[in-house]
């Protein structure tokens, strides 16, 4: 069997919320470090809520990963919460020893609830690709190896933007499907293997323009580290366990000149995941829970993500 060195990548189009949409967000995801074309499918849920917030599950408020329950009355002070869901068609295409061409189409299911009253959205969200180049590759022996990377990419305006609520407003930016603008993304990675043992650190700003509605998100720049361990079962399956960490920041949107108030965001998160690996098929999942998020940063505050995944290396 052929020996795997896994690569829970970088969030890349990841999510940030109301900051941590896939809007203002991206996502690169968990990708085997392979060298072999790739395709995947991923399912992404992230939820947040205010102060106020009187459900009876904070990690699920509409009632689960993927059901959807009733929301919760509101009161004098009223309860809210926002749910993003995210079913997402990668590929990655390796046309040169020392490139690859990653892409991602992403389904968007947006859910705000404030008190009584819910506004939700679905559809094709924004398409994005990244040119990746390795420009360190090699082995000091058998047992260390280490690895740096850097990638640049674009995020075309393919979804909506213009989704209206009930009484015909339009919904705020965050919740609709796409940005409505062309945006860059900047990324880069460095991981170190010893033996069994790795470490990935990896990095990605992405820098927004403005739309029709001459609004924009501010740039995003979050930073993820990974530790993780390989154990080999047998000559077909690998198991990966790790202890991942995220540091996500934005100023949150801007309409013309001006800042709009709790929409920024500063969070640092911390979890676990789990990748399997049966022959050229990879099962993966990462969880992460709020460690500090700043009181005021934002009007929804972060409590819980998480990302299941399948990968068909080709």
């Amino acid at each position: 069997m052929k020996k795997y060195t896994l690569m829970l990548g970088a969030i890349i189009l990841t999510s940030i919320n109301v900051t941590a949409c896939d809007v203002c967000g991206g996502f690169g995801g968990i990708l085997p470090n392979e060298d072999k074309h790739s395709i995947s499918i991923f399912y992404r849920y992230r939820a947040f809520k205010n102060q106020y917030y009187n459900g009876e599950n904070a990690w699920f408020p509409d009632g689960g990963i993927l059901k959807t329950a009733h929301s919760p009355a509101g009161n004098q002070n009223t309860s809210s919460y926002e749910i993003f869901r995210v079913a997402e068609l990668r590929g990655r295409f390796l046309f040169h020893k020392k490139w690859d061409l990653v892409t991602s189409l992403p389904y968007t299911m947006n859910k705000e609830v404030v008190g009584d009253e819910q506004e939700t959205v679905s559809g094709v969200g924004d398409f994005s690709f990244f040119v990746n180049r390795y420009w360190v590759n090699n082995k000091v022996d058998q047992r260390f190896k280490y690895r740096f990377s850097a990638g640049f990419g674009f995020k075309l305006p393919t979804g909506r933007n213009n989704f209206l609520s009930e009484n015909g407003q339009r919904i705020g930016l965050y919740n609709q499907a796409g940005t409505g603008s062309l945006d860059y993304l900047i990324f880069g990675n460095m991981s170190l293997g010893y033996k069994k043992m790795g470490l990935m650190i990896s990095s990605l700003m992405r820098v927004n323009n403005y739309n029709l509605y001459n609004e924009r998100v501010a740039p995003i720049s979050s930073i993820n580290a990974m530790c993780f361990r390989k154990i080999k079962i047998n000559r077909d399956w690998i198991i990966a366990p790790s202890f991942n960490g995220a540091y996500e920041n934005t100023k949150g949107i801007q309409i013309g000149k001006n800042w709009q108030s709790g929409t920024s965001m500063k969070l640092l998160s911390c979890g676990a995941g789990l990748q399997v690996v049966w022959k050229n098929i990879s099962f993966e999942s990462q969880l992460f829970l709020p460690v500090y998020e700043p009181l005021g940063s934002n009007s929804q505050m972060s409590t819980i993500r998480i990302i299941n995944g399948i990968v068909i290396n080709i």
